[in-house]
């Protein structure tokens, strides 16, 4: 019987392991595409490669509500581009969130505009300067790895020096963080631009991926 009794404290001992609630993940709050904002003093950076572009990003948070941070984006070393951005969190609710969100730019061409053809220009929508206001819905669910699935609407205003004619452009994007750690996710994104000067492409999607994380 001793055996038997045995197994059975083995096999007691088991369930209860299994009935313990199991570890609690830490939750990964770090966004540099969605609407929430990263905390004050808490910083993140983000790397998505794609076209037309490729992109770098690094934030940091002024206060619990307000991000601000510099970026670099390139078309493949043709076009290459400097950003200023700011976030501001609007609404922050268990699941949703909103934001609003501003971009400066100063762009360098390898071509000046009029021996570009169908280039870097054309394909992008951008010029030598840019202002983007932008709003951002995320949503997100309970678990600590819920994936943050994102919509974003733009207007880009560009403009050229010597001063030419103003651009005017809008784009939407659709995209998710997916979480996989504390301070790690995967990113993907595409979207779709609308360009508003005549000499550049009417229509151009894009899609992106990479990383974005914390530290």
């Amino acid at each position: 019987m001793r055996p038997r009794l045995t197994v059975l404290v083995l096999a007691l001992t088991a369930i209860d392991a299994l009935a313990e609630d199991p570890p609690t993940l830490e939750r990964n709050d770090v966004s540099m595409n969605g609407a929430p904002t990263l905390g004050q003093w808490k910083r993140g950076a983000s790397v998505t490669l794609g076209f037309p572009l490729i992109t770098a990003r690094a934030s940091i948070g002024l206060a619990d509500r307000l991000d601000v941070g510099l970026g670099f984006q390139t078309f493949f070393g043709l076009m290459n581009e400097f950003l200023v951005h700011v976030k501001v969190a609007l609404y922050r609710g268990t699941s949703w969130s909103l934001a609003a969100a501003v971009e400066g730019s100063g762009a360098f061409f390898v071509q000046s505009a009029a021996d570009e053809q169908r280039g870097a220009r054309w394909l992008t929508g951008r010029r030598n300067y840019g202002v983007s206001p932008s709003l951002i819905l995320t949503w997100q669910g309970e678990s600590a790895r819920s994936a943050r699935l994102f919509a974003q609407v733009s207007y880009l205003l560009t403009f050229e020096v010597p001063m030419a004619a103003l651009g005017h452009n809008v784009s939407t994007h659709l995209g998710a963080e997916l979480p996989l750690s504390p301070k790690v996710s995967f990113v993907f994104m595409f979207g779709l631009g609308v360009h508003g000067r005549a000499e550049d492409s009417p229509v151009m999607p894009d899609a992106s991926l990479g990383l974005a994380f914390g530290f």
